[in-house]
C-alpha cells in the first residue's frame, strides 16, 4: 500500500451534462481514478464514498478538494450514458449490470 501525506481531488463540471461533475485523482503511479457525481444529495454521498475509498485505499492523511472552472468534455456519448446509468442505478439501490 502506498502512503501519502496529502492529496488533492480535482472536481470539474462536465460540459454536456447539466448536473454532472467528475471528481478526479491524478496518477498513483500510472493510474487516474475518477467518480461521476451529480449536483444533488446522492452526488454528495458519492463524493464522500470516493474520498473515503481514496483515503483508506492509499493511506492518505489529508485530502483537499479543488473545484476547477475548466470543464471536462466527454466526447463519447456511450461513456457519458454509461456514467449516468451507473449513477442512477447506484441511487436506486439496484445492482449495476456488467
Amino acid at each position: 500500500m502506498m502512503d501519502r501525506e496529502k492529496l488533492t481531488v480535482i472536481v470539474r463540471k462536465i460540459n454536456s451534462d447539466e448536473l454532472g461533475y467528475l471528481a478526479i485523482v491524478k496518477s498513483f503511479g500510472a493510474g487516474v481514478f475518477f467518480a461521476y457525481i451529480k449536483d444533488n444529495v446522492f452526488g454528495a454521498i458519492t463524493l464522500n464514498r470516493f474520498l473515503e475509498m481514496i483515503r483508506t485505499g492509499f493511506n492518505v492523511k489529508q485530502i483537499s478538494i479543488k473545484l476547477e472552472l475548466k470543464k471536462v468534455e466527454i466526447r463519447s456519448n456511450f461513456l457519458l450514458q454509461a456514467l449516468k446509468e451507473a449513477e442512477e442505478t447506484e441511487a436506486s439501490g439496484s445492482d449495476i449490470p456488467l
